[in-house]
């Protein structure tokens, strides 16, 4: 659905489109009929702004459009493993008095929703499936392999042995709908004034307990209303809560903004340290994400080095030069198509916006209504905000849809955003395949182990030199201790099976060249082909054939001995990264494995990929026992032992070796199955894949459900064989060949046939 379309079904007014040029301050952009129709903008309010009321939407990527359909291949049950950007609301009010004792960090943030729902990302942190798994319920470490020492990107987090976090409930009679005016009040008063405490408007959390479970406060208003709070206690938590996690992510929030930087998404941002890059209009602006979560016997905050990538080059010039281009018939359509589901920056308050739909009827000159009432103009507020001159007047609105996160039911409210003010991030489809533009980004980006780790270090060092982060810690009882090493595990290399000789790779990563004088255990006979070409090219054809002949017979291309091969793709009309349609494709590829081997297979291994955040409980509950179902329905003798895998190959955690005092990446099928791990999990991080420059990323993989009761060694090494099996690479990639099939396939279902390929393809891999 497009931004237009939300835009109706919210029932938001627009004007039909301009029939009228106008070329104020040298520009050209179309008009409305009826320019002085503000009814639309009126009725919203205008949204986006610290001054009046701001509610922005920190989205990451664009989504899938719920009238679109999702493809679900067997092996990789989910299009993308993207997490939907955090949103954040701050009201404002008529606590301006009490601005002084308000803190900023806490007027933005929103500990859960109403209700007591917990922030999706920290829902995973409540399922432990390890409990149900018997063979690894006292140790699910492996034991093979050489034992190596790591250094991480985790750094201790140490609290007192009792450190408890008290919650509490403040209601405020007579109701407040300010939040800001509800934490001025609160904080004003001195039973509060010395304590740590993070307050959202409703719920209040407290490193110490207050003398009294019920406390009764009063204060007034700068108009003299009297207001009483009551403040509840509700529970008290211990340390590893998932409550207490997310209080210690907003606490570290707090302290990177002291340390000047921004939020935008979920990463801080230091914008007073850009790279740039001229020669392509592109900035870079280094920054971290960060985290923190219970480990295997700690508390541990996460750090990772990220960028954000800004153009630039404002919306404005963007519409200007492809106006230029194109010309004005069909312009508003082509800059709608271009730019919607955009996000954009805006540099006045570091904020960034989806671009949900452009509003040609609502210029810069045009008034909105602000929250007491009063009317002004885009130009003036930008002016007396913050001290911005618009230079173009004639320049339409973005519009951007923002729905609160503490309210999914709440309607989204519509932003205006001036083009002008507005900064694209990213990098389009057709910059990506500009490879010198993207081979200077990468050169900035991809940074070595050693440019890393000193990233990290830099960070914490800044940390403990800052006063004001200092204190914020101190105050909670917090210490920020040294890096973590721990000791992982590099498991033997594998050895490459071919028809008269085992191979030994010198390179683990690509093994091209150590069996092209070998003949592979079986090939498919090429009778069957053509070559489509020009004359011109008559040359270049017999040179390929004349390769082709020369590797092919040395390799042994002439055994006809295929391998079966079963996939398949449903469409599945639903934006959920959650399948329905699993026991289709167990039961299809069980029915396939019976007709070729008269016997269903003993094991049945489910790696799947593509699981977002909070989503561990729905696989174990719902997923799950569809694939049980589907195994116990398709025998009635014994069935098959299955066990389900679940793939993360984005993880913020990094691991280094150290040699010669510096650090550099692990060796290829390092295996680390303790001290980064959750205790809850049956889980392992594998490092299955060579980079060339900058820092490997290894992958996560974490074990919701085993009745084969393979051993921890045995799961780990089967993942690792995994990851030599995919056809198109002579080597090792970074996840379970299965996983890297399933991408493929859908990738080409939803970019070139938009429907369900053929059965008859399913014994094949056509989609290679």
């Amino acid at each position: 659905m497009s931004g237009r379309a939300r835009v109706r079904a919210r029932g938001i007014a627009r004007s039909p489109s301009a029939v009228e040029m106008g070329r104020p301050q040298s520009s050209q952009w179309p008009t409305s009929v009826d320019p002085s129709n503000n009814e639309a903008l009126s009725d919203c309010g205008f949204v986006g702004t610290s001054g009046i009321s701001q509610q922005y939407s920190d989205s990451t990527e664009k989504g899938v459009n719920s009238s679109e359909q999702v493809m679900m291949p067997f092996g990789l049950v989910a299009s993308s493993d993207s997490i939907e950007g955090q949103r954040s609301s701050q009201s404002s009010g008529n606590a301006s008095h009490y601005k002084d004792n308000i803190s900023s960090d806490d007027a933005g943030c929103t500990f859960m929703e109403r209700g007591g729902k917990i922030r999706r990302d920290f829902l995973d942190l409540g399922v432990c499936t390890r409990e149900k798994l018997t063979h690894v319920r006292d140790c699910k470490t492996g034991s093979s392999g050489i034992p190596v020492k790591l250094v991480t990107n985790l750094f201790s987090l140490d609290l007192p042995q009792d450190w408890q976090l008290y919650q509490y409930h403040v209601t405020y009679t007579p109701n407040l709908e300010s939040r800001r005016m509800r934490i001025a009040l609160l904080y004003s008063h001195r039973e509060l004034s010395n304590k740590a405490k993070a307050f959202d408007g409703v719920i209040l959390f407290l490193s110490q307990k207050l003398e009294e479970k019920v406390t009764e406060l009063s204060s007034e208003t700068q108009r003299g209303e009297a207001v009483k709070m009551t403040v509840t206690l509700t529970r008290e938590l211990p340390a590893s809560s998932p409550v207490c996690l997310q209080v210690f992510s907003i606490i570290f929030r707090k302290i990177l903004k002291k340390l000047s930087m921004y939020q935008i998404g979920r990463n801080f941002y230091k914008p007073s340290e850009p790279v740039e890059i001229p020669q392509h209009n592109l900035s870079l602006w280094p920054g971290f994400t960060v985290s923190v979560s219970q480990f295997e016997s700690r508390l541990l905050f996460s750090a990772d080095v990220s960028y954000k990538i800004l153009r630039n080059e404002t919306v404005l010039e963007f519409m200007t030069g492809l106006c230029r281009q194109t010309g004005m018939s069909g312009f508003t359509q082509t800059c709608e198509k271009q730019l919607i589901g955009f996000i954009v920056l805006t540099r006045y308050n570091n904020k960034t916006y989806r671009i949900d739909d452009i509003d040609w009827s609502v210029k810069p000159t045009h008034t909105f209504q602000k929250r007491d009432g009063t009317e002004i103009t885009y130009v003036d507020y930008y002016k007396q905000q913050y001290d911005i001159t618009l230079s173009d007047l004639n320049q339409p609105m973005l519009v951007s849809l923002l729905k609160s996160k503490r309210n999914d039911n709440a309607e989204a409210q519509m932003a205006h955003l001036i083009p002008e003010l507005c900064f694209l991030t990213g990098l389009s489809s057709r910059v990506t395949s500009d490879f010198q533009l993207m081979k200077v980004v990468a050169e900035e980006m991809r940074l070595s182990p050693s440019g890393r780790q000193q990233r990290l270090a830099r960070l914490a060092d800044d940390i403990h030199r800052n006063k004001d982060a200092r204190f914020e810690l101190e105050t909670w009882g917090l210490h920020l201790g040294c890096q973590m090493s721990l000791t992982g595990r590099v498991v033997p290399s594998e050895k490459i099976l071919m028809q008269d000789h085992i191979c030994q790779p010198t390179s683990a990563a690509d093994w091209s060249k150590d069996m092209r004088s070998w003949k592979i255990l079986s090939t498919p006979s090429l009778n069957k082909w053509l070559i489509i070409c020009s004359d011109r090219a008559e040359n270049v054809t017999e040179n390929f054939l004349s390769c082709l002949r020369r590797v092919g017979n040395s390799m042994g291309f002439h055994v006809d001995c295929p391998k079966m091969w079963f996939s398949r793709c449903i469409l599945q009309k639903t934006t959920t990264d959650v399948a329905d349609c699993l026991k289709v494709f167990m039961i299809g590829a069980l029915n396939k494995w019976y007709k070729h081997n008269h016997d269903l297979p003993a094991r049945v291994i489910v790696y799947r990929d593509g699981v977002g955040d909070g989503q561990l409980k729905t696989l174990v509950e719902y997923e799950v026992p569809q694939l049980l179902s589907s195994v116990t329905e398709a025998s009635s003798n014994v069935s098959s032992k299955l066990s389900v895998i679940v793939v993360r190959k984005k993880c913020t955690q990094r691991f280094f070796t150290e040699v010669n005092r510096t650090v550099q990446n692990p060796p290829l099928g390092t295996v680390v199955d303790s001290e980064a791990t959750r205790p809850e999990c049956y889980d392992f991080y594998l490092i299955s894949q060579a980079a060339c420059r900058g820092t490997v990323n290894p992958t996560y993989y974490n074990v919701i459900y085993d009745d084969n009761g393979l051993k921890p060694d045995h799961m780990q090494r089967l993942t690792f064989k995994l990851c030599h099996l995919y056809y198109n690479w002579p080597g090792l990639i970074s996840i379970p060949a299965p996983c890297q099939y399933a991408h493929k396939l859908t990738f080409l279902v939803a970019q070139s046939i938009h429907k369900e390929p053929s059965l008859e393809l399913a014994n094949s891999l056509f989609y290679l």
